[in-house]
């Protein structure tokens, strides 16, 4: 009867492992290059027809999400930021408006009291 391999040991993966160190290696690559901000880097392994290839297209897929959803952030900024613009610029004239209003009738205020 033969004995049962101990738990702690781990099947060889052979052939599989060698094939997914590169997969992997470009993958931390491609990472650090979207971390450091660079959303057009995409895998190349996405042009495979297995299910390693499919994770490559969703992972590029996500990278262009992530570029669309940056750039769209991008606009709302620049609206926000013109709009905030153009509701200062109607707080000055509103302020500058008052004051021209305000000094005159403070001038007849001024003469009805001491009359």
């Amino acid at each position: 009867m033969k004995e049962p391999e101990p738990p702690y040991r781990r099947p060889s993966l052979g052939w599989q492992w060698k094939a997914i160190i590169p997969i992997v290696g470009e993958l931390k690559k491609i990472i650090g290059r979207v971390r450091e901000g660079d959303l057009s880097a995409r895998v190349k392994f996405a042009k495979r027809n297995d299910d390693v290839g499919q994770l490559g297209r969703q992972f590029n897929e996500m990278i262009q999400q992530l570029a669309e959803n940056r750039a769209e952030i991008e606009r709302l900024h620049q609206f926000e930021m013109a709009r905030a613009e153009h509701l200062a610029t109607i707080g000055e004239l509103a302020a500058g408006l008052a004051h021209e209003i305000r000094n005159p009738l403070a001038g007849i205020a001024g003469v009805a009291h001491y009359q």
